[in-house]
């Protein structure tokens, strides 16, 4: 709602980032079906349906995980942030409650999905034109420095400072 009554520009870049972000095709990314605007200027995206829980509940929950688990999953957010990154997409809110744990309702088995690309930003899209905000995005107990400092700079290493804060925060 913030969005939709919000200035032209911001609607146009998010439904133009919401695009980028349902391009980049990979397993540890959520799954976004379509991007739109009803008659009545609602946005919306349509995504899979998860059934899980965040990294952030499983880190609080008992027994607690094991380094191994942990880097596990970590491993695949990893994944889906080089999946993104090479696509041009820097996601700048990753955190324990955007890393799900989805759990597959034929085989049990548990994947890590990334989730919430919402403040993300697209480096350069299909006509060339870099896209940006101007106000600071992201957690700040999970942001790299340079980000902080100024969010149209932060290129896919604030994304990996993320991870390191989360891998710290579960460890300890």
């Amino acid at each position: 709602p913030m969005i939709a009554s919000s200035s032209d520009d911001a609607r146009s870049r998010f439904l133009q980032e919401a695009k980028a972000s349902a391009r980049v095709n990979h397993p540890n990314i959520i799954d976004i079906f379509d991007v739109g605007e009803t008659e009545d200027n609602a946005l919306f995206l349509v995504m899979e349906l998860l059934e899980g829980l965040s990294l952030q509940d499983a880190m609080r929950s008992e027994p607690p995980f094991s380094v191994r688990e942990l880097l596990i999953v970590l491993a695949g957010a990893a994944m889906a942030l080089g999946a993104a990154h090479a696509a041009g997409i820097i996601h700048r809110d990753v955190k324990p409650p955007n890393i799900f744990l989805a759990r597959d309702r034929n085989t049990a088995f548990v994947r890590t999905k990334l989730l919430d690309f919402g403040v993300s930003k697209v480096a350069i899209d299909n006509d060339g034109i870099a896209t940006h905000t101007g106000s600071m995005l992201g957690s700040p107990r999970y942001m790299a420095p340079e980000q902080a400092v100024n969010a149209s700079q932060a290129d896919g290493r604030a994304d990996l400072w993320s991870l390191g804060v989360i891998l710290f925060e579960g460890i300890t």
